[in-house]
């Protein structure tokens, strides 16, 4: 009898600690799925695609303009 209360007990704890565990992830993703957090890695994304963006456009810019001064 006290046998099983043991091993009952163990797997309760068990249970709780695989419990507890899966907790804290769900936690810690749920602060990365925060607004502000999602904000901010859109905002570096745009940032980075913004200046590749403003860079091809002034090169493609100089190559037109060199294009129209040669032929005007």
């Amino acid at each position: 009898m006290v046998r099983e209360a043991d091993l009952i007990r163990s797997e309760i704890d068990q249970t709780r600690s695989n419990l507890d565990s899966k907790l804290m992830r769900l936690e810690e993703r749920a602060r990365e799925m925060t607004p502000r957090r999602v904000a901010q890695r859109f905002v570096r994304e745009r940032a980075f695609e913004q200046v590749v963006g403003s860079t091809l456009m002034f090169a493609g810019a100089l190559m037109a303009w060199r294009n129209y001064r040669r032929n005007y």
